[in-house]
């Protein structure tokens, strides 16, 4: 799970950083928040779960 997020988030900085601002797209930056969101309420579960907090 930390490798997915890890991996988006990465993306999302890499994009972010070597896009100028003139063509940068708003749908792949909500597409790529999106997914990072995901992945991070997942392993946020995962780990409540884990750890013995039942949610």
């Amino acid at each position: 799970q930390a490798h997915n997020n890890l991996t988006s988030n990465l993306v999302h900085f890499s994009y972010e950083a070597t896009t100028s601002r003139r063509n940068r797209s708003l749908t792949k930056e909500i597409v790529t928040a999106s997914i990072a969101s995901v992945f991070l309420g997942f392993g946020s579960l995962f780990v409540l779960l884990a750890s013995g907090v039942y949610v």
